[in-house]
């Protein structure tokens, strides 16, 4: 009886321990916001950095993402007319 108590218990832990936060996540609004707001400003200064004159904000979380992994991967330079293109694909 003792070891069904306890094998009961380790399983409820298992299964409710690592479920509990899979079902209940909170998202933090105010920190998604302030990430998209850093993300923008980077762009921000990527356009500036290629006398690109776009608004950031106009642009959605693809583009900036696009531009900002293109700009940071290393490989080589993009060109100005590669970002003006991620730019005006709407």
């Amino acid at each position: 009886m003792r070891n069904l108590l306890y094998t009961a218990a380790a399983a409820a832990t298992l299964v409710f321990g690592h479920a509990a936060p899979a079902t209940a996540q909170d998202y933090d609004l105010a920190s998604m916001q302030q990430g998209l707001t850093m993300l923008e400003l980077n762009v921000g200064r990527i356009f500036a950095q290629y006398g690109i004159e776009a608004d950031p904000q106009s642009l959605d979380l693809s583009q900036i993402a696009e531009i900002v992994s293109r700009v940071d991967s290393g490989d080589d330079t993009p060109s100005r007319a590669e970002l003006e293109f991620i730019i005006n694909r709407n």
